[in-house]
Parts: structure tokens; sequence; C-alpha cells
């Protein structure tokens, strides 16, 4: 799968991805809290506010790569991502 990007030509810094939380166990859904957009949710690990094992929703998902495993969301910036909870459905994710 190729990038998604809600605003393409936007460049995401990558250098420090090892370094960030991970989520595991995610899915990407249509953001209910907004108009557009699309929400993580999955169980996070190494996240600096939460224990590991917490299930967590983000801020709308700005940009992902699935296969390459990140994705930028809007206030909690970029987080790794590991194995999808639907493989299906994360192939045909809209981010508008």
């Amino acid at each position: 799968m190729a990038q998604r990007n809600r605003y393409p030509g936007t460049r995401i810094d990558l250098t420090d991805l090892g370094d960030r939380p991970l989520f595991h166990d995610w899915t990407i859904t249509p953001d209910d809290r907004s108009a557009d957009g699309a929400v993580l949710t999955g169980t996070v690990y190494g996240h600096p506010t939460f224990p590991d094992g917490t299930g967590l929703t983000t801020s709308t998902v700005e940009a992902f790569d699935a296969e390459a495993g990140w994705a930028y969301c809007y206030s909690s910036g970029l987080v790794r991502l590991g194995r999808c909870r639907d493989p299906e459905a994360c192939e045909t994710v809209d981010l508008m």
C-alpha cells in the first residue's frame, strides 16, 4: 500500500520513528467527532503518558503508511504502527 496523505505534498519527518509510541491491533475509522477525516484506534505501547496495553483513539490522522509502519496524527504526531486488526480494511482507507 502506498502512503496516504490528507494534505498531498506534506513531508513527514521519520527520523525519530523508532522512539515513538507503538499502536498494535489498530484500526482506522471515520472520525465521528468531526465532519471528515479518520482516527486510529488501538493498543498503545511506549507512550509517555499511558501505561503499556492501554486502548487509545488518536486525533485526526493526517498521513499514514501501514506498510512502512507509521502514522502522523494531528495532536499525537508521529506513531509507529504494529499489526492492523483488519488488514483488508487497512488497504482501503480514505483520510478525507
